[in-house]
């Protein structure tokens, strides 16, 4: 043992390379620790593996629970022929077309970005496929059905008028002038579902 340097505190022995204990004792302080690290890097791992099972059982029990909620569904399936309904011709029925809500003198886009833009030249497109959409829908359904009247139902607001300070920036037109176009629309569309409908049935 040197002079002035502790002994080993575990043995009583010569410490080892500068430490604190001697060879002996500092070789089996490391083997202890490596030890320790696998035995937690085994745990680890079970414990993973213990996650990974109870996932896997739990997804079994999932899918057996399903198949039996198919065998039950599968054993009362019961299906019955059901008869096509063909029209003879011989029923009538009347078409209602409602149209409201138009605004048609009303200018939009500045203040939705440009993304629902509308205005005059708008509005008389969107008058069109109105009525050309419902002459499509009145022909569709007499196919099955004679249809001999088609009842227009014309509900109101079809213009923003001016009687709010606010809307005056929002109009096109004046209350008169927007009236004017707005039967035109009308008018026009009227007359295209009379020129288009009384041959289709």
């Amino acid at each position: 043992m040197s002079i002035g340097k502790k002994p080993c505190p575990g043995c009583g022995g010569p410490l080892y390379r500068g430490s604190r204990q001697c060879k002996r004792c500092f070789e089996g302080t490391t083997s202890t620790v490596d030890q320790d690290r696998e035995q937690r890097r085994t745990k680890a791992e079970e414990s993973l593996l213990r996650r990974k099972y109870d996932d896997a059982l739990k997804t079994i029990e999932r899918q057996e629970s399903e198949l039996r909620s198919l065998g039950v569904l599968n054993s009362g399936r019961d299906v019955h022929t059901i008869e096509p309904k063909l029209g003879h011709g011989t029923n009538e029925g009347t078409v209602v077309v409602v149209a409201s809500d138009w605004h048609s003198e009303e200018k939009v886009g500045v203040e939705v970005g440009g993304l629902n833009r509308y205005n005059l030249d708008i509005a008389g497109l969107r008058s069109e496929r109105f009525f050309q959409s419902a002459l499509q829908l009145v022909n569709l359904l007499g196919q099955d059905i004679r249809i001999e009247t088609i009842v227009l139902a014309l509900l109101g607001d079809f213009i923003t008028n001016n009687i709010h300070d606010e809307l005056k920036d929002l109009v096109g037109l004046q209350p008169m002038q927007a009236i004017v176009f707005v039967q035109n629309l009308i008018t026009s569309g009227i007359q295209y579902l009379l020129d288009n409908s009384t041959s289709s049935w």
